[in-house]
């Protein structure tokens, strides 16, 4: 077992190595996510979302400590394919699609955008694994 600054050396390293394209919407996911954090005070559920970036974040070193030499797409997609469908089914359970006027529409847009983010990247995370 590696330690976390030689995992996250090897985090780095991986990414690296991604097409700018990739990482473009690697950040574009991150930003979007970790940006649940602004609607949380009012709609607790977005912390779910939040969660799937810190426990995407947290699991992918985790794996970089167990063995450096997974890669960074295959346990990524493994880590999105047992989580996120869980959380997505956390955010969405009897929510309406549409929280109301005002702050809450901004919330569904958010909600709905960081939902669709997800999604397509659990269909590329299972061609992945394929």
């Amino acid at each position: 077992m590696t330690s976390v600054s030689e995992a996250f050396a090897a985090f780095q390293a991986d990414a690296a190595q991604y097409p700018a394209a990739v990482g473009i919407w690697m950040r574009v996911m991150g930003i979007s996510y970790v940006s649940g954090l602004i609607f949380a005070w009012r709609y607790p559920r977005a912390l779910w979302i939040v969660a799937a970036a810190a426990l995407t974040f947290g699991g992918l070193i985790l794996v970089k400590m167990i063995d450096p030499t997974i890669p960074r797409g295959v346990s990524g997609a493994w880590i999105h394919l047992l989580s996120w469908p869980v959380l997505l089914v956390l955010v969405w359970w009897r929510q309406p699609l549409w929280a109301g006027p005002g702050f809450a529409a901004v919330y569904s847009i958010w909600r709905i955008w960081a939902s669709v983010l997800m999604l397509i990247s659990l269909v590329l995370d299972f061609w992945t694994v394929i």
